[in-house]
């Protein structure tokens, strides 16, 4: 899992040739929580799904600059664009879920069938 601020944020997120999960959140009571899903969520997916969560110090930058109005936000960014996002404290089933249909979603509609490297298994 990547840890994101300003510096790594377009080569690691927006540059991606695959999804990439990230989780915006403060450091709150509800945090560790939300960051044990997202390392979960890591180790499920492995190499089909990038994963992160941002810096303390890009937290208030990145929700201005996206109109986060509620954390946790949950987003997938794939080929350089925000795909989706799910706001709220998120179990589990809950998070694969939204991205199962994320990812669904985005292979339909991707012009030409490019997935930007998504390798969907059965």
């Amino acid at each position: 899992m990547y840890l994101i601020g300003p510096v790594n944020f377009t080569d690691e997120v927006l540059q991606a040739d695959q999804p990439f999960l990230l989780l915006c959140m403060p450091c709150d009571d509800d945090f560790p929580g939300q960051r044990k899903l997202m390392e979960d969520a890591s180790k499920h997916y492995g190499q089909q799904l990038k994963t992160g969560m941002l810096t303390e110090e890009f937290t208030e930058s990145f929700k201005k600059k996206f109109d986060i109005h509620g954390t946790p936000t949950f987003l997938i960014f794939w080929s350089g664009n925000e795909a989706n996002r799910m706001l709220g404290l998120a179990d589990f089933r809950t998070l694969e879920s939204f991205i199962r249909e994320t990812i669904q979603q985005t292979v339909t509609t991707a012009p030409n069938g490019n997935t930007s490297g998504y390798r969907q298994e059965a």
